[in-house]
């Protein structure tokens, strides 16, 4: 899949702990000095935008997981650590090579703990 399939498909709204979060395109994300910035969370307005210019699918779902999993900690209230950052990075790329080398167990894991499909339709749009 390419990066504009990838950002086609992308769920217009994610679920995170008892949130959903709006998915936003945009066309820019201010970042640090010189760095780019793909895509960023805001906890407070419930909001996850990336850019409409990744280059590639593989930027796309690993900066939106990377988002995910800082909604995940802010929801989990594991509070604002130093590290978090770099914990969040390496649990990243973690769970991306984990799904490359083991694309079995995820279709087996989502099988077994699909909800409804009452419960999800407005998560699959």
């Amino acid at each position: 899949m390419d990066a504009k399939e990838a950002l086609e498909k992308l769920p217009k709204a994610l679920k995170i702990g008892p949130h959903v979060y709006t998915v936003r395109l945009v066309d820019g994300i201010p970042g640090e000095e010189g760095e780019i910035t793909f895509a960023q969370i805001d906890t407070s307005a419930l909001l996850i935008e990336v850019i409409r210019n990744c280059p590639s699918s593989s930027i796309v779902a690993g900066h939106v997981i990377h988002e995910c999993l800082h909604g995940i900690w802010h929801e989990r209230n594991l509070g604002k650590r130093p590290d978090e950052e770099k914990v969040v990075l390496q649990f990243e790329s973690g769970l991306i090579q984990f799904a490359q080398d083991n694309p079995k167990f995820f279709r087996w894991f989502l099988k077994c703990i699909s909800r409804s499909e009452e419960h999800t339709s407005e998560l699959q749009s």
